[in-house]
């Protein structure tokens, strides 16, 4: 906000609108609705964690516990090094890991969608388009970035792109407005 003090642009958004709304008579003890409490853990083992971060009350104690994880995968050959949500399908999940990458579908218990065969070079990170929901994009130490369209092919990459002669650490493609 052009021209507004500091204590005003902080009452407009942010902790201050939060603590607002739980002033006007949101229960702060009430969950959200329509919040989910699951998610998604990336370990350095390369283990898929997935739970569900609600406290629930034990049948023996009657204490309240956090619950154990839901599911856990070994899911790649070294640690989880990018574990992202497309922003198309909000149950899918790309995670990138020592030398494989994979899909994941929030619900599907019996592994992932997609693996990758092992690759010659260690992968470093991944992040999906934000433009096209079936691409997404594979750092390695190589120093090259692998494109993957899954609508024109999902046993390779649709384009290979040498950068660098050094490891690349990490990506963030944006669109040009």
């Amino acid at each position: 906000m052009a021209g507004a003090k500091p204590s005003e642009e902080k009452e407009s958004g942010g902790i201050s609108n939060l603590s607002s709304s739980i002033s006007k008579g949101r229960d702060p003890g009430k969950p959200l609705d329509n919040v989910s409490s699951k998610f998604f853990i990336g370990t350095e083992e390369g283990d898929l964690v997935y739970m569900d971060w609600k406290p629930e009350k034990d049948a023996d104690s009657g204490k309240i516990v956090t619950p154990r994880p839901e599911q856990v995968w070994a899911a790649h050959d070294g640690p989880i090094a990018t574990l992202q949500r497309s922003p198309f399908f909000r149950d899918t999940v790309l995670t990138v890991g020592g030398w494989t990458f994979a899909i994941w579908k929030e619900g599907v218990t019996s592994g992932p969608l997609l693996q990758s065969a092992t690759h010659l070079m260690r992968l470093t990170g991944g992040h999906w388009s934000p433009s096209r929901p079936g691409v997404f994009f594979i750092t390695k130490t190589d120093g090259n970035v692998d494109v993957w369209d899954l609508l024109d092919r999902s046993h390779e990459p649709s384009l290979t792109q040498n950068v660098t002669a050094a490891p690349i650490t990490t990506i963030s493609p944006h669109q040009v407005s």
